[in-house]
């Protein structure tokens, strides 16, 4: 009988695929995928307490192991910014997504430092962010052993650099050295938008960038379009986004890879994300779209309309009538009639019913608008692909149901209560906005001292996050608006016990 003797890191090794993977999968050819950049390739989201773990997703920690990935990956840069926080990873999402996809263990080296400029990551720089970077991935390479491979390259970098215009030139050295270390000419390499809520940051997404795939080969860029950032800044994606954006750059990746049926769905966001409009069926509202049409019915006509933003009373006034499905709404009528319900007739129209109607097309969902928090898509979650979202036209003055693609202003709704302007009572959570109308800062008060406010955003009717001083205590949350237009303006709490608006006025 030959005994075969292996190394011990090899043994370890093995022992490892044995113990995280399902039988008939095997630790060779090996993936390795490096997450590299500045802060938003670190990540600033919040993180979920406790950790979740991948069982098929590894990260190389600080004593040159892999361990199960949590989205926390960033800990282990050997350039971090001890002074920063360490939040959610854009690779966490990565990889779980490749691994779905390919079947295979997925391998992550993520070695990111916050506020790093492109000059520090060139080769040779003082820096040394580059050789960390080449050097960690040896270091993931030797401990997987033969067969181990550099399979592509995550890069999140630019708020630092977001209008030097040799970034191209400096960027394709530093991936051809990549390419060179690792021998592979061909090498995937994945770069990103940064975000398009800081208005710096457009020549970048637009004219900088975007020039990367015609100028390297095999290199892609994927779009930050949409994503929302921290309470703190406009540059900083928050969890949410981190997730999305790590979904986006696997769906890249995969493509790069040659896979085809790719499956990828963007996550949903967490209990803390503001996601949908819970609605209190004693409440009364105005569906009004961005494109500034308001949902009208008469009570007793077959089909719903469009009205002007200036239309009040009965014919624009709504309400939510829990289906008996989990988060689904009949869209009803407050005043009544013989056809108060909408329905959306899987026929591309928007029709009313009586409420004795109260089959799969009369049910709704109020899902928030993916480019910007506080408005909504109200979706029907049964029929065709193609006619479940309401929306209302805004030249002929018709309803009716446009494609799950459309995220256009006319299917992107604010709701907001008829009956009062200022106070909010929702799941025995109440509080009051004053002054209402105010001249440039207003109180919210009357929270309750066990509620935890985790974050007050200030919204236009347009569903734009709009960046004013806010301070948030206990009791009252002070917000300093004087920079403001006069208008009408939507108020979003996240808290502990959800997420909840109130509708405020400047003058």
């Amino acid at each position: 009988m030959k005994i075969i003797l292996m190394k011990p890191k090899a043994f370890r090794y093995l022992l490892l695929c044995l113990l995280v993977l399902p039988i008939g999968l095997f630790c060779q050819n090996s993936k390795v995928f490096l997450v590299i950049g500045q802060s938003n390739a670190a990540g600033r989201g919040e993180l979920p307490d406790p950790l979740p773990e991948l069982n098929n997703v590894l990260v190389l920690n600080g004593a040159g192991k892999f361990e199960k990935a949590t989205p926390a990956l960033n800990i282990y840069s050997t350039i971090r910014d001890q002074s920063k926080t360490q939040g959610y990873n854009l690779g966490y999402t990565f990889g779980q997504a490749m691994h779905d996809n390919i079947g295979e263990q997925i391998h992550l080296v993520v070695n990111a430092r916050a506020g790093s400029s492109i000059d520090a990551w060139e080769i040779g720089a003082s820096q040394n962010y580059y050789g960390e970077a080449v050097a960690r991935t040896h270091e993931a390479l030797q401990e997987l052993g033969s067969g181990a491979q550099l399979a592509g390259i995550i890069w999140h970098q630019g708020e630092s650099n977001y209008a030097r215009t040799t970034y191209i030139a400096q960027l394709s050295a530093i991936i051809e050295g990549f390419r060179t270390e690792f021998g592979n000419p061909n090498l995937p390499f994945i770069a990103g938008e940064i975000s398009y809520e800081n208005k710096n940051y457009l020549n970048f997404n637009y004219d900088l960038i975007s020039n990367l795939t015609s100028s390297v080969s095999n290199t892609e860029v994927v779009s930050a379009e949409g994503l929302t950032t921290v309470p703190e800044d406009d540059i900083h994606f928050n969890a949410l986004s981190q997730k999305i954006l790590g979904n986006r750059y696997a769906v890249k990746m995969l493509q790069m890879m040659g896979y085809t049926n790719i499956n990828v769905n963007i996550p949903e966001p967490d209990t803390n994300g503001i996601t949908h409009f819970i609605p209190d069926p004693s409440r009364e509202y105005y569906i009004q779209s961005v494109a500034g049409k308001r949902l009208a019915a008469n009570g007793s006509n077959n089909f719903a309309t469009a009205e002007a933003p200036t239309v009040t009373g009965n014919t624009v006034t709504w309400k939510f009538i829990n289906s008996g499905d989990d988060g689904l709404y009949h869209v009803e009528l407050a005043s009544g009639g013989n056809r108060p319900r909408l329905q959306s007739n899987n026929s591309g129209t928007a029709t009313m019913q009586p409420t004795s109607s109260s089959g799969s097309w009369t049910k709704f969902i109020i899902e928030e608008r993916t480019y910007g928090e506080g408005v909504y898509h109200i979706t029907a979650p049964f029929g065709s692909d193609g006619e479940r979202r309401l929306y209302l036209d805004s030249t002929n003055g018709t309803a009716g149901m446009y494609a799950l693609s459309n995220e256009g202003d006319e299917s992107t709704f604010s709701i907001v209560e008829t009956n009062s302007l200022s106070v909010n009572k929702v799941a025995n959570v109440s509080f009051s906005s004053f002054p209402n109308p105010f001249a440039d800062r207003f109180t919210i008060k009357g929270l309750n001292p066990s509620i935890m406010v985790k974050e007050a955003k200030v919204v236009n009717l347009n569903g734009n996050i709009l960046k004013v001083p806010v301070s948030i205590n206990r009791s009252e949350i002070q917000v300093y608006a004087e920079n403001l237009s006069a208008g009408v303006y939507l108020v979003l709490l996240k808290t502990d016990k959800g997420n909840f608006t109130s509708r405020v006025i400047k003058n």
